[in-house]
């Protein structure tokens, strides 16, 4: 970090403050301090880091989000929810508005949104608000549906988020039928030569695995054991 410091001093004193450059060693500091659970100096680290993005591009470029995103995964490890909640949005945000004036609809654009629909979901779950982390996890698993359909890990992985959430709500029906989905959709046989699970997938066993610990759990011990 200290050499990164006296790199930002130089660049500053032969260029100026708002470089691309300068950015970096300061994201790269802020990660450096996020590893070592310094989230106060990564936040500071971060915040320097996109006040440069921002008045270089303004609110419309996805390395603004980008760093939102790192923001908001600090607030999370404060247990700062309510701020990280916040934070994330604006990288929705961003992220929504780059992408609908954008001509490039890739996967790469889907992924991206999924994952901060995720983590939103994740803390609406850490905060005990159901409704609005199924709501989350189910904007998510859209958007890998869209670039993959049902049968990548992230979009069994969004429907075993939901299940957990059901059945911890009492809703054993809709748990398991999540948890089955999630099996089924592992196998897509129209992609010859590329094996992405069925019956012997590790994700399919560990829906049916989880499926038959939720009857276990709630005392129904026949349907636990034809699971």
């Amino acid at each position: 970090i200290d050499v990164r410091n006296i790199m930002i001093k130089m660049l500053e004193d032969k260029y100026c403050r708002n470089h691309p450059l300068i950015s970096d060693l300061y994201k790269e500091n802020g990660y450096t301090e996020f590893r070592m659970k310094e989230y106060d100096s990564a936040i500071e680290y971060y915040n320097n880091a996109l006040n440069i993005w921002k008045e270089m591009y303004g609110n419309s470029h996805e390395e603004i989000a980008k760093l939102y995103m790192k923001l908001g995964k600090c607030y999370n490890e404060k247990q700062d929810y309510d701020k990280a909640l916040e934070i994330y949005n604006k990288a929705r945000e961003v992220f929504s508005n780059i992408y609908a004036d954008s001509n490039d609809k890739s996967d790469k654009n889907e992924d991206t949104l999924a994952q901060v629909y995720d983590e939103i979901g994740k803390i609406y779950n850490t905060k005990g608000d159901d409704e609005k982390a199924i709501e989350y996890f189910r904007k998510a698993r859209r958007r890998y549906n869209s670039m993959t359909g049902d049968f990548f890990d992230n979009s069994k992985s969004s429907l075993r988020k939901i299940a957990k959430i059901q059945h911890d709500i009492g809703d054993l029906k809709s748990a398991v039928s999540n948890l089955k989905a999630s099996r089924e959709n592992a196998y897509n046989p129209t992609h010859s030569g590329l094996y992405y699970g069925g019956y012997n997938d590790y994700g399919s066993s560990r829906s049916l695995y989880k499926a038959g610990n939720f009857y276990l759990r709630d005392g129904e011990v026949d349907n636990a054991l034809s699971t």
